[in-house]
């Protein structure tokens, strides 16, 4: 249901006019969700939620990313009410610390405590995406440095099965012909 939140015209012709509706005060449907991934208030009739429990879902999400393969579906469940009801991952979870921050965080039980998708990647648990990008083109480097690697073939088929586009292959061909007359 919509709240209160919303202007609405009727035009007189059975339509409306103008819609504008806040999504943070969207009073969505309770018990909507897979229940392991879904935020404490979305449990609770009438409880007015937003993206944030989005974020929670997220969190368990990291925390099922960087756990070990469960046993047991009965060990997996039980982890993941501790994470969901307590906020406590189990003692041999082993992930690095910005990570367990970041499922800490992200699994608060009080959505207000709650990061939002912005405040997480401006946070300094993540990697700078520069970082990130960085990292993927040294491999790539890597990977083309070495003839006798495993990936080596694939990327130089990847690199030069492609066919030249008319007008960048004219262009660089045209560049080059007009410096040659130019000396």
């Amino acid at each position: 249901s919509i709240s209160r939140d919303q202007a609405v015209e009727d035009d007189h012709d059975g339509g409306v006019q103008d819609l504008t509706v806040s999504y943070e005060s969207l009073n969505i449907t309770a018990g909507v969700g897979t229940a392991f991934y879904r935020a404490p208030e979305q449990e609770k009739e009438g409880q007015r939620y937003n993206q944030k429990a989005d974020m929670f879902s997220l969190g368990i999400l990291f925390f099922e990313m960087w756990s070990p393969p469960f046993t047991t579906l009965m060990e997996r469940a039980e982890a993941l009410m501790d994470l969901r009801q307590r906020n406590q991952c189990p003692s041999q979870w082993k992930a690095p610390a910005n990570v367990q921050t970041i499922v800490h965080w992200l699994c608060a039980p009080n959505p207000s405590n709650r990061p939002s998708a912005a405040e997480l990647l401006a946070s300094n648990l993540l990697p700078p995406k520069m970082e990130v990008e960085e990292k993927y083109l040294k491999e790539a480097l890597q990977t083309l440095a070495n003839p006798k690697g495993h990936f080596f073939g694939q990327m130089m088929q990847a690199l030069f099965v492609q066919e030249p586009v008319d007008h960048v292959d004219y262009t660089f061909d045209g560049v080059h012909k007009h410096k040659a007359m130019a000396l």
